[in-house]
Formats: structure tokens, sequence, C-alpha cells
């Protein structure tokens, strides 16, 4: 009995041999057996997939090699590569510079593990094993990678030992005064009192002024200058006198010459007993001199000032570090006490008057003392510190190992001491993770995830909420309050699904988030579910088989065609046909010729509207191991393109220019045989030698790689038959019709099986004589085939392929089966 079927769609591309018959579900119509090198549209068809254009070799091909995206813009945008201790640069197709390259601190092993966030000008990388880098572009060769600085945090929890810190210096510009000139430097005020040092003396005895107004001053001895750039005042600690606190006044600096307004405040009433109130402003000017001028008071009636106590904070950088020294390394690095390594991290220490500053470690003397500059306000006294906090990231606590931009915050999480902990940057200032007392909306964040399935956090992802991975939950970080914007004052943490992830970085695709589960071999897909929770359905369910070897990179291309490119651990690069509105999830495997794909990046191509999929490929060239920077080619559209501007064959390159026949520059491919499409003409069986390869006619417009095979087959016919399924029923295919778009070339015959290999046909292109030289002419629209069908062997399936350097796009097969009755 005959049977006529069409298929129109191949949207779900190539299937899990699991779903065996399963001809009773609705995609089975919409899938294939088999489907190698090609593209599955959101349209429904089959495009062969362009070749890889190749662009350079890597800075060293016998050390792996990892790539990342760089974009800053359409027009700017670079991909970087990562390989035997140096970054390379390539844009527009091509490596940057000759080439310009600097040093990256990673070991060749551990390059898959680099968590990467990136925006404008700088990037930021994460690894456990490496402290956290901030690269940034000066210019296309101008880069730095630099350690991250981290001001004020974050910091581990704080000491709950009995160590105590003492600090052998308070971070102030002014000593503590026993007179108006000792022990140096000289304190003067309006009305000439000698009791005028009292506002520095570390005492609860203030000074007072008979008068409502005034201004006390502190100058450096013999003309040296310093750096201020924040003050403290405390008011006197009578009840009954505190109105006396100045509540106007300007801060200044003398150059010498003039006194310069550094800051001015007004309105600062109500002060309490002893109350103390800390100001900053802007500065890196070293004065002679400082003083305070008041212009009111809280007294308005008997006209008193008085002030208990300033306090005049040196700025840190221009600080000489003293010394700050523990009463025992309990607490420190796990009783290891102050290592080299802690150079540079950061230590929060609480002062006598309540208030939290910070310093940094500039070195180490012992395992007990350290040397440090003091940064916000100087500290009232060198009495010890019980309360205190190390900075969360060194070492021997352990380094971030994933990072992301979220909520204008640069997010870090897990360490080795803090496995499941999120740590933030304060609101748009991305090194700075200080906490105020009350904290503020903009302070830095620090949130523990608090669950029984939470495992240590492996990958970090900004969408609506920040979405934290490992390999026993999802879990997520938002406002408590929904109704108000994530804040420091705002955040909570909510459960996600159980399915656990792999550490492999989610992509973000309008707004939804994918990621690898636990093993990374299989996909899903993040999204909002019932009863406002998150839900990960698996999206590479239909394409399992692909996935078992791991994916070890992936990126995700979205024009002309949404794709998810995953490359796999056993070399493969396998793309994921993706567009979420149109509901397509199609599935096929890119082979790409003679190569193993390592790494992959997808930046804007230099051809506005589309964007370009760069590859690490490794190949063996003439006996020796190579790795590749690759791109694929834009797709091939009829549209505006000729058969003479196809590009079809990997690790090629072009010539456009006048008529040749010796081409050169090819010695990337030394001793491969490879494919040419010589103005549209295609020449076979040539050999690279010494870089070159001679075409039988002078061409003028030339692709040149390395051949390679783009293959589908059909399901089986499922039937209908007026008795049931062709299921277990003799079957085979007796005729075919192939609709294709602009497109040159395609074999086609029915499949076979161990004991049949039925032969397959060319149906478009045509060789002879007649078209030595001349370009393939393109054809649309149905082609009739015929095809050797076995009633013995044939299972209904039929096998299209192709592997000229010719483009090929399917957009239907109408197919004619012979069943058994």
């Amino acid at each position: 009995m005959a049977y006529y079927s069409l298929q129109a769609d191949f949207s779900k591309g190539q299937i899990s041999p699991l779903l065996g018959a399963r001809a009773d579900v609705d995609f089975w119509r919409q899938s294939l057996f088999e489907c190698v090198n090609f593209q599955v549209l959101t349209h429904g068809g089959l495009r062969r997939r362009s070749g890889t254009r190749f662009i350079a070799e890597v800075a060293n091909s016998t050390a792996l090699a990892r790539i990342f995206p760089f974009k800053f813009s359409e027009a700017q945008s670079y991909v970087l590569s990562f390989n035997g201790g140096k970054i390379r640069f390539l844009a527009q197709r091509g490596v940057v510079g000759a080439p310009y390259e600097i040093n990256h601190p990673y070991a060749d092993d551990s390059l898959d593990r680099i968590s990467y966030a990136q925006f404008n000008d700088v990037a930021y990388l994460a690894h456990k094993a490496y402290a956290p880098q901030k690269l940034s572009r000066l210019g296309d060769t101008n880069w730095t990678l630099a350690d991250v600085v981290f001001n004020n945090g974050p910091y581990l929890t704080a000491n709950t030992t009995g160590t105590s810190l003492t600090p052998a210096g308070r971070g102030s510009a002014v000593p503590i005064m026993t007179s108006n000139t000792a022990p140096s430097g000289t304190v003067a005020a309006k009305d000439g009192a000698a009791s005028a040092f009292r506002a520095f003396d570390g005492s609860t005895t203030p000074y007072e002024v008979t008068n409502p107004t005034g201004w006390i001053s502190y100058t450096f001895d013999g003309g040296a200058s310093r750096v201020v750039d924040a003050y403290w005042m405390r008011s006197e600690s009578s009840a009954t006198q505190v109105i006396r606190t100045p509540t106007a006044w300007k801060f200044e600096g003398y150059d010498g010459t003039n006194w310069i307004v550094l800051d001015s405040r007004t309105g600062e009433s109500g002060w309490a007993a002893g109350e103390v109130r800390y100001f900053e402003f802007q500065n890196t000017t070293a004065y002679q001199a400082y003083r305070i001028i008041w212009t009111a008071t809280g007294d308005t009636n008997n006209g008193y000032s008085s002030i208990g106590e300033l306090g005049l904070h040196e700025r840190a950088e221009n600080q000489t570090p003293f010394n700050l020294v523990a009463s025992s390394t309990t607490g420190i690095n796990d009783g290891a006490g102050f290592l080299a390594s802690d150079v540079g991290r950061t230590i929060a220490l609480l002062g006598s008057d309540g208030r939290w500053r910070w310093a940094r470690i500039v070195s180490r003397v012992s395992a007990t003392t350290v040397t440090i500059r003091l940064y916000g306000h100087a500290l009232p006294d060198t009495t010890l510190i019980v309360q205190w906090k190390l900075g969360a990231f060194s070492a021997d606590s352990g380094f971030p190992a994933c990072v992301t931009l979220f909520n204008e915050r640069i997010m870090w999480a897990r360490t080795d001491d803090e496995p499941v902990t999120v740590f933030g940057s304060k609101q748009g200032n991305f090194e700075e993770y200080g906490s105020g007392d009350p904290p503020v909306d903009t302070d830095g964040i620090k949130i523990t995830l608090l669950s029984s399935n939470m495992n240590e956090i492996v990958w970090l992802s900004g969408e609506e909420d920040l979405v934290t991975g490992s390999a026993g939950q999802i879990r997520t970080v938002g406002p408590a309050d929904i109704t108000k914007s994530f804040s420091a004052t705002n955040v909570t943490q909510r459960k996600g699904p159980t399915s656990g992830a792999d550490h492999l970085q989610p992509l973000s695709i309008g707004g939804v988030t994918l990621y690898a589960g636990a093993g990374a071999t299989k996909i899903r897909e993040l999204v909002m579910g019932e009863q406002n929770r998150y839900v990960a359905p698996e999206l590479s369910l239909l394409g399992e088989q692909f996935f078992k070897s791991g994916i070890v990179d992936w990126a995700f291309a979205e024009r002309p065609d949404p794709t998810i490119y995953c490359v796999m651990g056993n070399g493969e690069l396998i793309g994921v046909t993706y567009d979420r509105e149109q509901r397509v999830v199609g599935f096929a495997r890119h082979a790409i010729a003679k190569g193993f794909v390592e790494s992959v990046a997808v930046v804007p191509s230099p051809m506005q509207g589309y964007e370009d999929v760069h590859l690490v490929v490794r190949r063996t060239i003439n006996g020796q191991t190579k790795r590749y920077i690759e791109v694929l080619e834009r797709p091939f559209d009829g549209d505006i393109d000729t058969v003479h501007d196809a590009f079809h064959v990997d690790c090629g390159l072009s010539y456009d220019g006048v008529a040749i026949t010796t081409v050169t520059g090819l010695d990337h491919l030394e001793g491969e045989e490879v494919s040419v499409l010589a103005d549209g003409g295609v020449v076979d069986g040539l050999v690279v030698s010494g870089g070159s390869i001679t075409l039988p006619y002078a061409a003028s417009k030339i692709s040149v790689g390395l051949r390679y095979k783009s293959r589908g087959v059909t399901l089986p016919i499922a039937g209908p038959q007026q008795d049931g399924t062709l299921f277990g029923r003799k079957r085979t295919a007796q005729g075919v019709g192939i609709d294709v778009l602009n497109s040159g070339a395609v074999m086609m015959g029915a499949h076979g099986s161990e004991n049949w290999t039925p032969p397959l046909y060319e149906q478009i292109y045509k060789t002879g004589d007649t078209l030595f030289g001349n370009a393939v002419q393109l054809q649309s629209g149905v082609v009739p085939c015929q095809v050797d069908g076995s009633w013995i062997e044939g299972d209904g399936k039929i096998v299209f392929e192709t592997d000229q350097p010719l483009p090929l796009l399917i957009r239907s097969l109408i197919l004619q089966v012979e069943g058994e009755p």
C-alpha cells in the first residue's frame, strides 16, 4: 500500500533513541533520526551549517586554551584567549597587535573553572584557587589584569576568641596633645586659650569658649603638611552643657597662603552628651594646618561654645603604616597567625567609641604583628580591640569561586571558609563593601544561604533575583518586600528547585536562566512556576544522547538563528536551536572536520545583524598538535549572496581579488587535503604543500579548507494503515521530493542496514566538462528524486547529505512509502 508523507518541520532536530517508535507523540513528525552539520531553523527547515574560518593559532598549542567574550559595543568587541599563561586579544576576526598579549596567573588546567563577569570596559574573574582579578580595557593594545581591590570588606564573622589586637597608632594627623605645643605641632584658638589643646587630648575634659563663635586650629611643625580626609567631633559629656556644641561650621586647610574650605556643615543640632558625629570629604592635598570655624551652637541664651574632642584622620594612602599586635594567634588564619599572604587583606576594628573602622594590612612582621594603614576615621585611642573581623578573601580562608553583576553590584560567592555565602559590593561602587550602622540601602551585602540541601555555591546568575547554583539545590536571593527594590536593607533568600547544578556558568537568554545540571549532562531551564516558585524542567530531554560526555563550555548566539552552542567533553559541538517564544528546541551535532572543540565564545560580528561564534579547535596538522581559534562563518543567504560567496569548508580561508591559480597562506593546513570553491566551481583532491595549493584554473573568489559532511536521516514512516501502524511491517521508500532553497548539492537515498547499503544519488549538483571552471547553478523548489528501496531491509528512512563546499537549505521532504498490507 502506498503512503505519502510530507515532513515540512524539522524543528526538533535529532531526537533521542530512547524514544524508539514513539510515533504517538506530537513532535515525532518534527524530528530526525540523525542530524549532523545542519542548523535547525525556527521556521522548521534545515540549513547546512557554514564552515569555520581560521583566525589564528593560540599562544601555545601544547597547552589548553579557553576563550571569553568581551563586549563593549556592537562595534567594539573582543575575544580573549587564555592560554599558556598569556591573554591574547582578537577583534574583527583578527588578532590585535602583532600579537598584543599580557600575562595571567591561571594554570592551564584551571581555566575551565574561571567565573567571568564583564560590563563596559571591565571584566571580573573569580576562581577558588586564585585571588579575584580585574581586567581593564584602556585601549585596543592597552589592557591590565590586576588583583581586585576590596575596600572595607567583605569580612569573615567577628572574632569570638579571646585574642585582642592593639594598634600602635590611631590613623590620626594630630597626636594626643598634652599642651598647646606638646608633643608636636601647635594648637591655637580664637581666644588664645592655653586650654585649646583639650580638643585633642583624648580625655573627656572639653575645650570651652565664652563665645557662641570661635575657631581652633592645629599646625604641623617645621612647615610639614599632612592630608586629612575625615574628622569626627565629640560633644562634652555634661548633659547640661552639651547644648554648647557647635551646630554650624567650616573645616579648612591652610596651604601656606590661604585657608581653603574643605567641608562645611549646618543644622548639626540635637547633640546628646558625649555623642560622636563623623564627617568625611574628598581631599588628596596636604595642608600645613587645619582648623574648624564655628558660627553657631545650640546655646542661644548664654552664648557659650564647647568641643569635647576632635579627631582628624590622615588619608590612609599618606599614612606611615603602624603596628597592629595580636595577643595570640588564636582565631587568626586557623591559629597560624598572620601570614605573608595577608598583605593587602582588609581588617575591621571596633574602636572604643563603638564605631567600626577598617584597615589594610601593609606588611607582616610576625605571626602576631602586622603593619596597617587605617581608613575612614581616626581611632579615639590605642587601647586594645577585642572586636575585629578579617577580610573574607585570602589564601587561608579561600577566594570566591564565582562572580556576576546584579542590581548594580558585583556579587561574589563561595570561599573555603564560607562555601554557601554570597558577598555583594555597594550599589554602584564595585570596590566598596562596607555597611553602615545602621545600614542603608546601598551598603554592601553578605548573606549565608540556609538549606539542608545546599552544597557549596558553584555559580551565580543575575536576573529578576540573584540565582545561586549548587550540586544540591538552586536558591535565590532577592527582596524581602517584593514591592520594593532589592537592597542591603531589603534582602532575603528563597528556596528553588532541588535539581542540582554543575559549575558551568549559566546562560541568560531573554530573561530566563539556563543551567547545566549536576555532571553537566542535562540542560535545565529555570522559570517561574505555580505559586510564584521557581521550577527547572529539563530542556535537553529530547536530545539527551548528545550530552552524556558533559558540557565543558557553552555560549548563546541570538543572530541570525537563536542557538546554544555546547562544547562537549568528547570534543563535539552540539547546537541547540532555542527560541522560547516560538517553542522551538532542536538538536544537531556539528562535527568540525578533523577537530576537537575545546571552548566557545560569541561576540557581535563585523557584519551587521550577525554574531560570530568563535571556537578553540584542537587539530593534528602535519603530525603536530595545533590549537586554532576559528569562527563559524555567517550562514549563506541566497537573498544577498551568490554561490561565489558560499563558505562551506572548515578551518578555511578565502581570497577575493585578481584571478590567481596559486593560493598561499595555508600553512595552518600543511599536508592536508582540502576542498575548494573557486569562482563558484568545486575543486577537490588538492593537498597543501609549502603553505599553498595550485588550482587547475585561475579564479578571483576562492574559499579553501577541510571538507565536512552534512547528513540527515528521517525517522521511519509510522503510518497510518487501515488496520494500524506501519511499525512491524515491511516498508520501503519508493520516491522522494525534496523542497530546497538556493541550494547547490544534495545526495539522497534510502537508509540502509548492516546487510544492505543502498546507493545515494546526487540530486542537484551535476558534474561534467561543461562545468569546469564555471559556477554551480543554485536551485530552489521541489526536486523529484528516485531512490533504491528494499522490501527486506528498508525501514522507510531517507538519507540526505552532502560534503560539497556548497549551500543546502531543505524546507520539506515529500516521501512516498510502500508498506506491507
